[in-house]
């Protein structure tokens, strides 16, 4: 977050709005000792007025540096207006230390009269209320829209304003200061520098009234009440109070100008700092979270291990004690033939065939593991499909219509025919069963390249040339939770005693070992 934005949005704390009491009573403490002595004449040193100027130029276009910045990222134009205002008070500071007389020439430069600088410390002093109040009205009638399109131009045009107006009152105290009242008279005021004034002290006092009129107060809001309360001694102490320039007066209403311009800079970087450490503090909880969401996720993946290796254990446990019992059963039952040989050889082959099966079984768990041994030859895909076609259709039956598109070019491979004729073979089971009222059935074939881009996304194929075989059929397709787990072992939408669940699982291991192997 900006800091800027963020001291005009945020509402003051409890412990800001204390330190900016604290801060008032001193200074009007101060402020009511000064009085008396406001008028007690000084040495009069020219040299500190370049340097109060400067000080006070530069921190007031920090201050409105900032501001800017904050109106880029709330869209207030409040905040845009403020920043014009601290943009115009800073930039008036140039030519009042240009045409004070005496320090770079006896009359000033600019072609200045002897009280140029006098009026454009009357326009300084009357300018920054003006703004002030500005931005304290149209803030009540605005929202905070942080996503505002906020163009180059807008801050542009504000900026030249603020600068065209220091101009046209420059060019007026300078060639037309003989049109305005006489403020000053040697080295000291006139009664008419009260009268020029006082309308300036009540703008920042009307200023102060709209500040403090509306609650709650932003950050902003708070110090720019405190800033309006010096800037309001700072009129009284230097116009109205002392006598004239280099008296009491006048230099210590100087360094309460200095303490309201460098307000804005300390509290913005004050804030920033508290807000880099409420950032810092929030990183440091979100890698906290982080880390306990990744030992989360470990956690939970193991716990799925742990769940697939207890269904894969339960599923082969099931279907091998179904084979036993039938093996055993007919087993028992030979024992019992006492010589009959046709009994005897029926309970031989139904134990042969259980046996078979649970060498089938053992073959697709070993596919699955990816530790099946592989037999690869170099092969036509096309060619292993038109062959194995035939016993398709005898598996599917004749309700199912079965669709070849065999690319014409198709690049050989190297591959075990037997399993890749069981990966066809279960594929077109899972068809047949999925259309029980019939449909079709499509097998295709065609070359293609897998690029860097796809391979980033997907570690398990690495980028290179393939051969893809795709079987799709007509039937209404997965749910999304069926396809999350269609590829697990023994897992199975099918009646029981119909699917043992490792279809699928089989033609996964077996696309796995292909592209692990690279032999594609």
């Amino acid at each position: 977050m900006d800091s800027s934005t963020f001291l005009s949005i945020a509402p003051a704390s409890p412990a800001t709005k204390r330190c900016a009491l604290a801060i008032v009573i001193v200074l009007f403490a101060a402020f009511c000792l000064l009085i008396p002595v406001a008028p007690v004449h000084l040495p009069r040193v020219e040299a500190y007025i370049p340097i109060y100027d400067l000080t006070f130029a530069l921190c007031n276009l920090v201050t409105a540096g900032f501001l800017l910045v904050g109106f880029r990222r709330s869209g207030l134009r409040a905040v845009l207006i403020l920043a014009s205002g601290y943009l115009f008070t800073s930039l008036l500071a140039v030519p009042h230390m240009l045409t004070f007389p005496g320090l770079f020439s006896s009359g000033g430069l600019l072609g200045a009269g002897p009280q140029t600088s006098a009026w454009i410390d009357t326009f300084r002093y009357g300018g920054f209320p003006l703004f002030v109040i500005c931005y304290a009205l149209l803030k009540r009638r605005e929202s905070v829209n942080r996503h505002a399109n906020t163009p180059a131009n807008i801050m542009s045009a504000a900026a030249a304003g603020a600068v065209a107006g220091v101009c046209l009152l420059t060019l007026f105290a300078t060639t037309g200061h003989q049109l305005l009242p006489r403020i000053t008279h040697g080295a000291g005021y006139t009664t008419a520098m009260a009268a020029a004034n006082v309308p300036a002290w009540l703008l920042s006092l009307v200023a102060l009234t709209l500040l403090g009129s509306r609650l709650p107060y932003s950050i902003l809001d708070l110090w720019l009440m405190v800033i309006v309360f010096v800037w309001m001694c700072d009129v009284l102490l230097n116009t109205l109070f002392n006598a004239g320039p280099f008296d009491i007066g006048f230099d210590v209403g100087r360094l309460y100008g200095l303490f309201a311009a460098g307000v804005g800079p300390i509290v913005v970087l004050v804030e920033a700092s508290r807000v880099s450490s409420r950032f810092d503090e929030a990183l440091a909880i979100a890698g906290e979270r982080n880390a306990e969401l990744a030992r989360s996720r470990e956690e939970l993946a193991q716990s799925r291990r742990l769940e697939a290796i207890g269904q894969l254990t339960g599923g082969v446990a099931h279907d091998f004690n179904n084979l036993l019992t039938v093996i055993i059963g007919n087993l028992e039952l030979i024992e019992r033939a006492h010589g009959d040989t046709e009994k005897i050889e029926g309970l031989a082959q139904a134990a042969m065939k259980a046996a078979q099966r649970g060498e089938h079984l053992v073959r697709q768990l070993l596919t699955h593991a990816r530790k099946q041994i592989n037999r690869p030859e170099i092969v036509n895909l096309n060619q292993l499909i038109a062959s194995v076609e035939n016993l398709v259709h005898r598996f599917i039956g004749e309700q199912i219509e079965v669709v070849t598109m065999l690319s014409p070019v198709l690049a050989p491979v190297q591959i075990d025919p037997a399993q890749f004729e069981t990966a066809i073979l279960n594929l077109a089971i899972n068809s047949r069963d999925a259309m029980a009222g019939g449909g079709r059935m499509t097998i295709e074939t065609r070359n293609t390249m897998i690029n860097q881009h796809y391979a980033a996304n997907d570690a398990e194929v690495p980028p290179g040339y393939y051969v893809v075989i795709t079987v799709s059929d007509t039937d209404t397709g997965m749910t999304p939770d069926v396809l999350a787990r269609a590829f697990d072992p023994f897992f199975t939408t099918k009646e029981v005693g119909k699917g043992s669940g490792l279809g699928l699982s089989q033609v996964y291991g077996f696309a796995k070992t292909i592209v692990s192997q690279d032999v594609v």
